[in-house]
C-alpha cells in the first residue's frame, strides 16, 4: 500500500511538472493579480513586468517584489522582480522567475516602457533556460505591450512570449505564444476597481475568458475575488480564486487562494515594497539641507550687520532697564510714604537690580533700611522694658539679645544687658561655686540666644540642687524658647515648602533641627529632597525636548534650572558643557542677564545667580553683572540666617 501511494506520488510530480514544462511562462508571479483574474490589465509598476511591460510607467518610484508558490514536495515556482526610473529614459525592469523540480527552468527579463500623455507602451526581452532529463537549452523570448487610459477606464493589450523553441533530445517545446486584452474600472473615491478580458493561446488553441474585482477598506487592506474560464487543455489555471492584500509604509503583502489549479488549491504568497516614502524622505532632506545652507550663506553675509544691531539692541536695553528701575523707585517712594517701609525696601532693591548706578534707588534703599532698624530696636527695647518692670529678666534678655542681632555696638543695648545680668546674679543662691559658674556661663548663652547650650548648664545644675527654683525658672525657660523657637522655623518652612521655595524651606529646617531633631523634621526633609530631584528631572527633559527641536537657547536655560536642584548629576552638566562648547553662538548674554533679573524679581535668587555667572562667564565685562551677582549673593545669606 505504501508503495502504491509513493508510485502515485511521483507520476503525479512527473506528469505536473511534465504538463508545465516552457508553460511556466503563464504562471503569474504576483498574489494580487491572481487574486483577480488572469491578464490584470490595471496591474501598475514592477507587476507590469509579468502582465504588460507597459504598465512598468504608471509609477515612477522604484518597487521591488518577490513571490512564492508551492504545490506538492519539491515542485515549487519563485519570482523576483526589480524597477526603477529614470529621468528622460523611462521605467525599466529586471526579474527572474524560476519554476523547479525533476526538471528546471528560468526566465529571466529585462523590461523598459515609456509614457506619451495618456499612451503608455513597453517591451520584455527574455531569456529563458531549461534543465530537464540529461539535457538542457536555452532561447529567447519578448513580450509587447500597450495600455491607454480614458478615465475611468483602462485599456490593455499585450503580445506574450513571442520566440523560437527549447529542444529536448530531439524534442521540441514551444513556446505558449499568446495575445491577452482587458478593459479595467476604476471609480471616483479609487476604493473599488473592476476588471473583465480574455486572452488566446495561438500555441495550444486555447481560449480564455475572465473578471475579477478588488475593493480597498480603510486605505490599507484589500480584498479581492475573480474567475477566469477556459476552453482548452491548457495549463493555465481557471474557476473562482480569492486573495487580499495590505498595506503598510510602502510594504505590500498580498496573498492568493485558488482552488481549481492542476493540483487543487493553490496558495500564492507576494511582499512588494515601493520606495516613495524612502525618496519623499529623502527629497526633504534635501531640501532641508539646502535651506540650512543658504540660512548660513545669510548668516555670513549680514555678520557685520548683525554685531551693529548687537550694540545698539543693548543700548536699547539699558534704556528700557533705566525706565523700569525709574518706575520702582516711584512705586517705592509711595511706599515710604504710607509707612510700608519692608515693601518699600523691596522696590528699591528691585530697582538697583535694573540699574544698579541708580543713585536715588541707593540713597532710598539705605534711609529705608535704616529706618527699618530703628523701628525693630524701639520695639525691641520697649519690650525689653516692659519685662524688667514685671521682674521677667529672661525676657528682657531675649529681646536684649534681638536688638544686638541688628547693632552688635549697641550702647544702651550692652548697658542694660550689663544691669539685667547683675540682678539675676545678685537674686541667684548656690551651694557650690561650681554651680555659680555654671550659671553665669548658662547666663552668658541664654543673653546670645543659644537655649540648647544654655538649657544644658542649667540641667547639670539642677542635678545638683534639684530644689533651685531661680534655676528651674531658667531651665523652662530655656525649653519655651526651644520649643517656641523650633515651632516658628517649622511653620515658616512649611509655608515655604507650600510656595515652592524649597532651598530656603531646607534652610530653616536644617536650624530647626538644631533645636529639636523630630520626624517631623527629617520627613519634610526628605520630601524637599525628593521635590528637588524631581524639579531637576523635570527641568532637564524640557532641556532635552528643547535641545533635540534645536531650540538651544531655551535648551540652555532649563539645562542651568536643573543644575540648581542637582548640581553634581552627570547627565545635566554634560549637556551644559556640550552648548558651551559646540553651540556658543547660540548663546545671547543679554536674555540670559534677563532672565536673572526675571528669576531675582520673583525671589528666586539662586537662579538669578545662576544666570549671572553664566553671563560673567560669557562676557566677564558685561555692564553691572559683578553688583548684581553680589547683590543676589547677599540675599542668599539672609535667608540662611533666617
Amino acid at each position: 500500500m505504501v508503495k502504491l501511494v509513493k508510485y502515485f506520488l511521483f507520476f503525479l510530480i512527473f506528469g505536473l511538472t511534465y504538463a508545465l514544462g516552457i508553460e511556466f511562462l503563464n504562471i503569474p508571479p504576483d498574489a494580487r493579480g491572481s487574486a483577480m483574474n488572469f491578464f490584470f490589465s490595471s496591474s501598475e509598476g514592477v507587476e507590469g513586468i509579468y502582465w504588460n511591460p507597459a504598465n512598468l510607467s504608471k509609477i515612477n518610484n522604484p518597487e521591488i517584489i518577490m513571490s512564492h508558490r508551492e504545490w506538492l514536495k519539491n515542485v515549487k515556482y519563485d519570482y523576483f522582480g526589480v524597477s526603477f526610473y529614470k529621468e528622460k529614459v523611462g521605467k525599466l525592469g529586471l526579474s527572474i522567475a524560476a519554476f523547479y523540480s525533476d526538471s528546471f527552468y528560468t526566465n529571466s527579463s529585462v523590461s523598459y516602457s515609456k509614457r506619451y500623455k495618456d499612451l503608455f507602451w513597453g517591451i520584455n526581452l527574455k531569456a529563458i533556460y531549461a534543465r530537464k532529463f540529461k539535457s538542457s537549452d536555452f532561447s529567447f523570448a519578448g513580450d509587447i505591450g500597450l495600455s491607454y487610459i480614458y478615465k475611468p477606464f483602462n485599456f490593455s493589450l499585450v503580445l506574450k512570449n513571442l520566440g523560437t523553441s527549447l529542444k529536448f533530445e530531439n524534442k521540441l517545446e514551444r513556446f505558449p505564444i499568446k495575445i491577452e486584452g482587458g478593459i479595467g474600472f476604476l471609480e471616483n473615491s479609487k476604493k473599488f476597481k473592476f476588471e473583465i478580458g480574455s486572452s488566446y493561446n495561438f500555441t495550444f488553441k486555447g481560449f480564455k475568458v475572465g473578471f475579477g474585482g478588488e475593493y480597498l477598506l480603510w486605505d490599507f487592506l484589500s480584498l479581492r475575488t475573480g474567475y477566469s474560464k477556459v476552453f482548452s487543455d491548457t495549463f493555465e489555471e481557471k474557476g473562482i480564486r480569492f486573495g487580499a492584500g495590505i498595506k503598510f509604509l510602502g510594504f505590500n503583502f498580498d496573498y492568493a487562494f485558488i482552488p481549481d489549479g492542476i493540483m487543487g488549491e493553490v496558495h500564492v504568497f507576494t511582499l512588494k515594497y515601493n520606495f516613495e516614502i524612502i525618496q519623499r524622505l529623502a527629497s526633504e532632506m534635501f531640501k532641508t539641507l539646502s535651506k540650512i545652507k543658504y540660512i548660513f550663506e545669510i548668516i555670513e553675509k549680514e555678520k557685520v550687520k548683525d554685531e551693529e544691531m548687537i550694540v545698539k539692541t543693548r543700548e536699547e536695553l539699558k534704556r528700557k532697564e533705566r525706565m523700569v528701575a525709574e518706575n520702582y523707585v516711584i512705586s517705592g517712594k509711595e511706599k515710604m510714604e504710607k509707612g510700608k517701609l519692608e515693601e518699600a525696601k523691596r522696590d528699591f532693591d528691585i530697582a538697583l537690580i535694573w540699574d544698579p548706578d541708580n543713585e536715588e534707588a541707593k540713597k532710598f534703599y539705605i534711609l529705608v533700611e535704616s529706618r527699618i532698624i530703628t523701628r525693630k530696636i524701639t520695639e525691641g527695647f520697649l519690650n525689653v522694658r516692659k519685662h524688667i518692670k514685671k521682674g521677667e529678666y529672661s525676657e528682657a534678655l531675649y529681646y536684649i539679645n534681638e536688638i544686638l542681632k541688628i547693632d552688635p555696638e549697641n550702647p544702651d543695648a550692652k548697658a542694660i544687658a550689663d544691669s539685667v545680668e547683675s540682678l539675676i546674679k545678685e537674686k541667684s543662691k548656690f551651694k557650690m561655686k561650681e554651680n555659680t559658674d555654671y550659671f553665669n556661663l548658662g547666663i552668658e548663652l541664654f543673653k546670645k540666644g543659644d537655649y540648647v547650650k544654655a538649657r544644658d548648664y542649667f540641667l547639670k545644675i539642677l542635678e545638683i540642687e534639684p530644689e533651685n527654683k531661680e534655676v528651674k525658672g531658667y531651665y523652662n525657660e530655656c525649653e519655651n524658647k526651644i520649643e517656641k523657637i523650633y515651632d516658628i522655623y517649622l511653620k515658616r518652612a512649611l509655608n515655604l515648602y507650600k510656595e515652592k521655595k524649597y532651598f530656603e524651606a531646607k534652610d530653616i529646617l536644617e536650624k530647626a533641627r538644631n533645636y529639636k531633631n523630630t520626624e517631623e523634621i527629617n520627613k519634610l526633609l526628605k520630601e524637599i529632597n525628593d521635590e528637588l530631584k524631581e524639579m531637576a528631572e523635570k527641568n532637564y527633559d524640557n532641556g532635552v525636548l528643547f535641545f533635540n527641536k534645536g531650540k538651544i537657547e531655551d535648551a540652555y536655560f532649563y539645562f542651568i534650572k536643573a543644575k540648581i536642584y542637582e548640581p553634581e548629576n552627570p547627565k545635566i552638566n554634560s549637556y551644559i558643557e556640550t552648548i558651551e562648547k559646540d553651540y556658543k553662538d547660540k548663546i545671547d548674554e543679554d536674555v540670559i542677564y534677563l532672565k536673572g533679573i526675571e528669576a531675582y524679581v520673583e525671589n528666586d535668587f539662586r537662579t538669578a545667580l545662576n544666570f549671572w555667572l553664566k553671563v560673567k562667564e560669557i562676557n566677564p565685562n558685561y555692564p553691572n553683572i559683578d553688583k548684581n551677582i553680589q547683590r543676589a549673593k547677599s540675599k542668599i545669606e539672609e535667608l540662611e540666617k533666617g
